[in-house]
């Protein structure tokens, strides 16, 4: 179910194309571990997901990377099923660095994360190939709501 949506702050501060169902939001009944490789040049955001993420019991942090280059050279070595990625960044930002991912594993779903609420980057995250796209302003829990539905095979 593919949509492309923006909410005002008031209502929620995200952008995203992917909406998660009641459902996503409550951990699967399978018993496999999703793993996620987390991008971002910020180190305290890079941490705080990190954290955040392993509190989760379906969910493992597998790496972490500062730049589009390392996240594309980690995601091709750790093989994560999900990439939370931020758009910019040094050396290769999170949009080529989707583009590449998706090229060269096309089973790991990238969830863009920047800290624009903005239509024109969720559109050019989708056209690079990511699941999702979601404003760092967005309520934690739905990011892992996010992780769950972009991780559901039937999604």
């Amino acid at each position: 179910m593919e949509h492309e949506r923006v909410r005002d702050s008031q209502q929620q501060a995200d952008c995203r194309f992917r909406i998660p169902t009641a459902e996503s939001s409550a951990a699967p009944p399978r018993h496999r571990t999703i793993r996620v490789l987390v991008v971002d040049d910020h180190p305290l955001m890079r941490q705080g997901l990190k954290r955040f993420l392993q509190g989760e019991p379906d969910i493992e942090v597998v790496g972490e990377a500062a730049d589009g280059k390392l996240a594309v050279d980690l995601a091709g070595e750790l093989q994560p099923d999900i990439v939370t990625m931020d758009i910019n960044m040094p050396v290769m930002d999170g949009i080529e660095a989707t583009r590449q991912i998706r090229t060269a594993w096309p089973a790991v779903r990238v969830i863009g994360l920047s800290m624009f609420n903005s239509t024109e980057y969720a559109a050019i995250m989708k056209e690079a190939g990511a699941a999702a796209y979601l404003v760092k302003a967005s309520a934690a829990d739905l990011l892992v709501a996010v992780i769950r539905e972009c991780n559901n095979p039937n999604a």
